[in-house]
């Protein structure tokens, strides 16, 4: 039994992938709503996040941190980093 893929020969599986417009489109929407739903749930959102999973909690501090920090915790860069304060 010959089993044939559901398109014809030549063509890509994924003929019509969301590149380019649709990608920008997605992005310029998401970096809008970003500082407003920050503004409304963001600190909460962190409260809950430590107090609920810790490792997600650290991982996405990290992951905000300059990559040129050395392992005693000093910037090599100008860059500096304030405590929160409430």
């Amino acid at each position: 039994m010959l089993i044939r893929a559901p398109w014809p020969n030549g063509q890509k599986s994924n003929s019509r992938p969301i590149v380019g417009e649709s990608r920008r489109k997605l992005t310029d929407a998401f970096i809008h709503v970003l500082p407003c739903d920050w503004e409304a749930h963001g600190e909460e959102v962190l409260r809950r996040l430590s107090e609920e999973n810790p490792v997600a909690y650290f991982k996405g501090m990290l992951s905000l941190l300059p990559k040129d920090v050395s392992s005693e915790g000093e910037l090599r860069s100008d860059a500096t980093i304030e405590p929160h304060r409430r």
